[in-house]
């Protein structure tokens, strides 16, 4: 979770880890997704390659998540090429 404003980055940090998601500071087998406020990147492409199991997704999909206090489906909020 990489070029977000620091405190845009607390806020998502603490509600990934309220949702009981995992944080992880390196790209690992065990990343199910990747949040990104930006469009698709050709390095998307490459991690991947590395774990076909990568979603990239917006924020407004953790936003979303603690507005209605449940998980919420993340297709909604893929970011795609």
């Amino acid at each position: 979770m990489a070029n977000f404003p620091n405190n845009e980055r607390r806020l998502l940090l603490r509600y990934i880890v309220a949702f009981n998601g995992v944080i992880e500071d390196y790209m690992t087998e065990k990343v199910q997704f990747v949040i990104t406020s930006e469009g698709w990147h050709d390095s998307f492409e490459d991690a991947l390659m590395e774990n076909a199991n990568l979603n990239f997704v917006k924020p407004a999909w953790i936003y979303a998540i603690n507005e209605r206090q449940k998980m919420l489906p993340y297709q909604p909020y893929t970011v795609v090429p």
